[in-house]
């Protein structure tokens, strides 16, 4: 649907062309564009960006990161700040770690276990 609708609509409020379209993140660029925007391989360190994620490597040694063409997302998941909690929940038991409140905002299917 994201292709086909939302790369329609920004080729006709910009038919030069001058907005580049991303179709996805990670994205091999040019290659995914030729595969009908399914990526054989979207990871593919040679085209594209790459999501590179391990939360087990030491993140402060460069070594540790694959050489690719272009990273657009790395890190280590980390939980939102005190303040940001108060904004959402004035209860302290919703600020534990592995509260209800918590665990709703975990997206990553192990997050919880690896941080």
């Amino acid at each position: 649907m994201y292709i086909y609708t939302i790369m329609a609509a920004v080729a006709e409020v910009d038919p030069n062309g001058s907005r580049p379209f991303v179709p996805s993140s990670p994205s091999n660029g040019i290659e995914s564009i030729k595969e009908n925007y399914t990526a054989q391989n979207p990871q593919d360190p040679l085209f594209g960006d790459v999501h590179y994620y391990n939360y087990f490597m030491d993140t402060w040694n460069p070594d540790t990161y694959p050489i690719v063409r272009f990273m657009s997302e790395t890190g280590v998941e980390s939980m939102p700040s005190i303040e940001t909690w108060q904004q959402v929940s004035n209860s302290t038991k919703d600020w534990n770690f592995m509260s209800a409140l918590v665990q709703n905002r975990e997206h990553h299917g192990s997050g919880q276990q690896e941080m």
